[in-house]
Protein backbone atom coordinates (compact mmCIF):
# COMPACT_ATOMS: atom_id res chain seq x y z
CA UNK A 1 0.00 0.00 0.00
CA UNK A 2 1.59 3.56 -1.00
CA UNK A 3 0.70 5.49 1.41
CA UNK A 4 2.55 8.67 0.92
CA UNK A 5 1.24 11.55 -2.21
CA UNK A 6 1.23 10.58 -5.47
CA UNK A 7 4.46 8.49 -6.52
CA UNK A 8 6.72 10.82 -8.89
CA UNK A 9 7.85 7.68 -9.68
CA UNK A 10 5.01 6.12 -10.94
CA UNK A 11 4.22 9.72 -13.04
CA UNK A 12 7.76 9.42 -14.43
CA UNK A 13 7.43 5.72 -15.31
CA UNK A 14 4.43 6.55 -17.34
CA UNK A 15 6.35 8.85 -19.70
CA UNK A 16 7.43 7.11 -22.64
CA UNK A 17 4.09 5.06 -22.90
CA UNK A 18 6.14 1.49 -23.10
CA UNK A 19 5.60 0.33 -19.40
CA UNK A 20 2.31 -1.12 -19.40
CA UNK A 21 2.51 -2.44 -15.81
CA UNK A 22 3.31 1.81 -14.44
CA UNK A 23 -0.07 2.21 -17.02
CA UNK A 24 -2.04 -0.51 -15.08
CA UNK A 25 -1.25 0.40 -11.84
CA UNK A 26 -2.22 4.57 -12.74
CA UNK A 27 -5.50 3.22 -14.43
CA UNK A 28 -6.23 1.12 -11.67
CA UNK A 29 -5.49 4.32 -9.01
CA UNK A 30 -7.47 7.14 -11.30
CA UNK A 31 -9.63 5.70 -13.39
CA UNK A 32 -12.56 4.68 -10.47
CA UNK A 33 -12.31 8.41 -9.69
CA UNK A 34 -12.30 9.63 -12.88
CA UNK A 35 -15.44 7.47 -13.69
CA UNK A 36 -16.96 7.94 -9.76
CA UNK A 37 -16.50 11.59 -9.83
CA UNK A 38 -18.42 11.53 -13.86
CA UNK A 39 -21.29 9.10 -13.10
CA UNK A 40 -22.07 11.09 -9.55
CA UNK A 41 -22.35 14.22 -11.41
CA UNK A 42 -25.03 12.78 -13.80
CA UNK A 43 -22.98 11.06 -16.19
CA UNK A 44 -23.49 7.60 -17.95
CA UNK A 45 -21.04 5.24 -17.12
CA UNK A 46 -19.99 4.88 -20.63
CA UNK A 47 -19.70 7.84 -21.00
CA UNK A 48 -17.57 8.51 -18.00
CA UNK A 49 -15.69 5.40 -19.06
CA UNK A 50 -14.61 8.03 -22.48
CA UNK A 51 -13.61 10.59 -20.43
CA UNK A 52 -10.97 8.41 -18.33
CA UNK A 53 -9.58 7.42 -21.71
CA UNK A 54 -9.66 10.54 -23.02
CA UNK A 55 -7.67 11.78 -19.78
CA UNK A 56 -5.35 9.31 -19.57
CA UNK A 57 -4.78 10.24 -23.54
CA UNK A 58 -4.11 13.87 -22.47
CA UNK A 59 -1.81 12.84 -19.88
CA UNK A 60 -0.05 10.23 -22.12
CA UNK A 61 0.66 13.34 -24.02
CA UNK A 62 1.54 15.87 -21.89
CA UNK A 63 4.69 16.81 -20.21
CA UNK A 64 3.61 16.16 -17.16
CA UNK A 65 5.02 12.94 -16.65
CA UNK A 66 8.23 13.96 -16.92
CA UNK A 67 8.75 17.12 -15.39
CA UNK A 68 6.10 16.35 -12.47
CA UNK A 69 7.33 18.60 -9.13
CA UNK A 70 4.99 17.93 -6.55
CA UNK A 71 6.14 20.98 -4.96
CA UNK A 72 4.44 22.63 -7.15
CA UNK A 73 0.89 21.32 -6.31
CA UNK A 74 -0.96 18.56 -5.99
CA UNK A 75 -1.24 15.82 -9.06
CA UNK A 76 -5.02 15.10 -7.32
CA UNK A 77 -6.02 19.00 -8.81
CA UNK A 78 -4.03 18.49 -12.02
CA UNK A 79 -6.17 15.49 -12.96
CA UNK A 80 -9.21 17.32 -11.82
CA UNK A 81 -8.23 19.72 -14.34
CA UNK A 82 -7.34 17.75 -17.19
CA UNK A 83 -10.74 15.91 -16.20
CA UNK A 84 -13.05 18.90 -16.62
CA UNK A 85 -11.16 19.83 -19.67
CA UNK A 86 -12.02 16.53 -21.08
CA UNK A 87 -15.81 16.56 -20.28
CA UNK A 88 -15.70 20.43 -22.21
CA UNK A 89 -14.40 18.58 -25.13
CA UNK A 90 -16.26 15.85 -25.56
CA UNK A 91 -19.58 18.22 -25.01
CA UNK A 92 -18.05 19.76 -27.93
CA UNK A 93 -17.32 17.15 -30.25
CA UNK A 94 -20.86 15.33 -29.44
CA UNK A 95 -23.37 17.62 -28.13
CA UNK A 96 -25.87 15.77 -25.64
CA UNK A 97 -29.55 15.78 -24.63
CA UNK A 98 -28.13 15.47 -21.00
CA UNK A 99 -25.85 18.50 -21.41
CA UNK A 100 -22.23 18.13 -20.67
CA UNK A 101 -21.79 21.68 -20.56
CA UNK A 102 -23.90 21.70 -17.26
CA UNK A 103 -21.69 18.93 -15.78
CA UNK A 104 -18.60 21.18 -16.98
CA UNK A 105 -19.98 23.99 -15.26
CA UNK A 106 -21.20 22.47 -11.91
CA UNK A 107 -18.10 20.47 -11.49
CA UNK A 108 -16.40 21.82 -8.48
CA UNK A 109 -12.98 20.46 -6.57
CA UNK A 110 -15.36 19.45 -3.53
CA UNK A 111 -17.10 17.04 -5.75
CA UNK A 112 -13.72 15.61 -6.81
CA UNK A 113 -12.07 15.48 -3.09
CA UNK A 114 -15.69 13.70 -2.78
CA UNK A 115 -14.80 11.06 -5.47
CA UNK A 116 -11.35 10.89 -4.34
CA UNK A 117 -12.51 9.83 -0.43
CA UNK A 118 -14.80 7.51 -2.07
CA UNK A 119 -12.28 5.37 -3.45
CA UNK A 120 -9.96 5.69 -0.56
CA UNK A 121 -12.60 4.17 1.36
CA UNK A 122 -13.26 1.30 -1.21
CA UNK A 123 -9.52 0.68 -1.41
CA UNK A 124 -8.95 1.27 2.59
CA UNK A 125 -11.87 -1.72 2.87
CA UNK A 126 -10.75 -3.99 0.57
CA UNK A 127 -7.00 -3.50 1.84
CA UNK A 128 -8.20 -4.42 5.61
CA UNK A 129 -10.67 -7.35 4.32
CA UNK A 130 -7.50 -8.56 2.16
CA UNK A 131 -4.75 -8.27 4.72
CA UNK A 132 -6.73 -9.52 7.97
CA UNK A 133 -7.12 -12.79 10.09
CA UNK A 134 -9.89 -15.27 8.97
CA UNK A 135 -11.77 -14.37 12.43
CA UNK A 136 -11.45 -10.45 11.75
CA UNK A 137 -12.54 -11.09 8.10
CA UNK A 138 -15.35 -13.36 9.13
CA UNK A 139 -16.74 -10.08 11.68
CA UNK A 140 -16.10 -7.64 8.99
CA UNK A 141 -18.20 -9.15 6.15
CA UNK A 142 -20.67 -10.01 9.10
CA UNK A 143 -20.71 -6.86 10.14
CA UNK A 144 -21.28 -5.37 6.80
CA UNK A 145 -24.52 -7.61 6.16
CA UNK A 146 -25.96 -5.55 9.01
CA UNK A 147 -25.80 -8.51 11.59
CA UNK A 148 -25.47 -7.03 15.19
CA UNK A 149 -22.71 -7.64 17.62
CA UNK A 150 -25.07 -10.13 19.35
CA UNK A 151 -25.89 -12.38 16.60
CA UNK A 152 -21.77 -12.66 15.09
CA UNK A 153 -20.70 -13.91 18.67
CA UNK A 154 -23.23 -16.25 18.48
CA UNK A 155 -22.70 -17.37 15.30
CA UNK A 156 -18.76 -17.53 15.91
CA UNK A 157 -19.11 -19.07 19.09
CA UNK A 158 -17.20 -16.42 20.85
CA UNK A 159 -18.15 -13.83 23.23
CA UNK A 160 -19.99 -10.82 22.33
CA UNK A 161 -16.87 -8.67 23.88
CA UNK A 162 -14.55 -10.18 21.66
CA UNK A 163 -17.21 -8.90 18.54
CA UNK A 164 -17.18 -5.33 19.84
CA UNK A 165 -13.09 -5.37 20.46
CA UNK A 166 -12.60 -7.00 16.82
CA UNK A 167 -15.54 -4.34 15.19
CA UNK A 168 -13.68 -1.60 16.74
CA UNK A 169 -9.95 -2.91 15.84
CA UNK A 170 -11.69 -3.27 12.62
CA UNK A 171 -12.97 0.10 12.34
CA UNK A 172 -9.89 1.49 13.36
CA UNK A 173 -7.63 0.37 11.05
CA UNK A 174 -9.93 0.86 7.99
CA UNK A 175 -9.85 4.42 8.96
CA UNK A 176 -6.14 5.01 9.48
CA UNK A 177 -5.87 2.96 5.52
CA UNK A 178 -8.38 5.10 4.84
CA UNK A 179 -6.67 8.58 5.85
CA UNK A 180 -3.25 7.22 4.39
CA UNK A 181 -4.78 6.71 0.69
CA UNK A 182 -6.12 10.48 1.45
CA UNK A 183 -3.25 11.73 2.07
CA UNK A 184 -2.01 10.45 -2.16
CA UNK A 185 -2.21 13.17 -4.21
Amino acid sequence: MNTTRTDPNLITSISDGKNYDAWCNFEAWYAPIICSFCVSRGMRMQDADDIAQEVFLRISQSTIATRYDQQKGRFRSYLFQVTRSAVSATMQRHPSPQSLESFADRASIDEWDKAWNKECARRALEYVERTTSVNFKQILNLSMRGMSSAVIAETMGVSIDSVYKARQRLHARIENVKRQYQLEE
